[in-house]
């Protein structure tokens, strides 16, 4: 290809060889002289843009190709080692990234399901240098520990109002003692225990006398002064009513030692004495008590008792099936509703009989009550005395 012009060397070309060039690729593998070579190929333009002619020139690679390649395979080993190097060193670092991850993840359900007690196991877990993982961690930690102290507040909270609506639920306001409720729950857990119900006779006429507050005075020393006797001897005691109190038994014991026990306290409450400092005046009670012994409707059946003793002026009266208590307060609510319609039905009758002088004429009345039941006129001995007490 004659001497040297531009290129590093020459060498001949024959013209077979050059018939089998395609000059219109741009670069191409041929072959000369049993050598492999890369042409590159360069177009001539001329004035109308046609091409006059090419100017090549011939690269001999090989030497090229096998150093590239060389260095390719060193390279490529060289990133290989790197790699497994850098995992090496970093799988400590990263098994602790993925177990620290694990634990926040620990963490935040426990947090979730209100288990705080891993929040106080340690202050610091982390074995990591990511910041962001320490930061998350330390949030997290925080996070749980407010929610622990706002759950604990909250559970106070609601455990405090709780214990006041069982309070309120069981607890009589003014005295401090069980109430009806607490005592209907504890007979269902003692079926066998006795029962006696106490009523302050004419309790009505202290709180029109002296007032409500001389009366609810009363009331509450009546717990004060018994309540603790009563718990040292074996009995629970109730407030169930306005005036009226409730003993039960605690222990076994015999009929009779817890009918004297009843007497015994009427006596005690009859023989003290109230002084209301206000009034310069010190005030006694009389009570009146029924008894139940029975297993069932203690509370029913103690009520029926005492209901008769009011009517019939004595201090205790003991529930039995002979004395028919039942049947009496089943006749007396009959009697009251019978009242109690005679009033809105104006079937209240009065009768005035004339009270005569000495000379025989009528100078005054004396009126007389009756009520008329259908048919039938009743005496006020049959309704009277259930009206006060109603």
């Amino acid at each position: 290809m004659g001497k040297n012009i531009l290129a590093g060397h020459t060498f001949k070309v024959t013209v077979e060889e050059i018939r089998n060039i395609d000059f219109t690729k741009k670069m191409q593998n041929i072959m000369i002289n049993d050598v492999d070579y890369t042409l590159y190929s360069y177009p001539i333009i001329d004035f109308n843009k046609k091409t006059i002619g090419y100017i090549c020139t011939v690269t001999q690679l090989v030497e090229y190709k096998e150093a590239f390649s060389a260095s390719l395979f060193k390279n490529f080993l060289l990133i290989i080692v790197s790699v497994f190097i850098i995992l090496f060193i970093m799988r400590r670092e990263i098994s602790d990234l993925f177990k620290e991850i694990t634990y926040i993840q620990n963490i935040t359900q426990k947090i979730k399901n209100r288990n705080f007690s891993s929040l106080h196991e340690v202050e610091v877990h982390l074995n990591t240098s990511v910041d962001p993982l320490v930061r998350l961690e330390q949030n997290v930690m925080e996070m749980g520990l407010e929610l622990e102290k706002q759950y604990t507040l909250l559970e106070d909270d609601n455990r405090e109002k709780s214990q006041q609506l069982i309070e309120q639920l069981y607890r009589d306001e003014l005295t401090g003692l069980g109430n009806r409720n607490a005592l209907i729950k504890d007979l269902e857990d003692n079926t066998s225990s006795y029962l006696a119900i106490f009523n302050i006779r004419n309790f009505r006429e202290i709180n029109d006398a002296f007032g409500y507050e001389v009366g609810n005075y009363i009331l509450k020393e009546l717990a004060v002064r018994y309540e603790p006797r009563a718990n040292e001897e074996g009995y629970s005691v109730y407030r169930v009513a306005s005036d009226e109190y409730v003993i039960r038994t605690l222990n076994e014991i015999s009929k009779n030692d817890f009918k004297q026990t009843v007497l015994r306290m009427i006596l005690n409450i009859e023989n003290a004495q109230f002084p209301v400092k206000d009034e310069n005046v010190d005030i006694n009670i009389n009570m009146y008590a029924g008894i139940c012994f029975d297993e069932n409707r203690k509370l029913e059946k103690a009520a029926m008792a005492l209901d008769q003793a009011k009517k019939d002026k004595k201090e205790l009266v003991i529930y039995t099936n002979k004395e028919n208590t039942k049947d009496i307060h089943l006749k007396n609510l009959a009697m009251v509703n019978k009242l109690i319609k005679a009033l809105n039905n104006d079937a209240m009758v009065v009768y005035y009989q004339g009270i005569v002088d000495y000379d025989e004429k009528i100078h005054k009345y004396e009126a007389l009550i009756r009520m008329k039941d259908q048919d039938t006129v009743l005496s006020p001995y049959l309704f009277l005395e259930l009206s006060k007490r109603t």
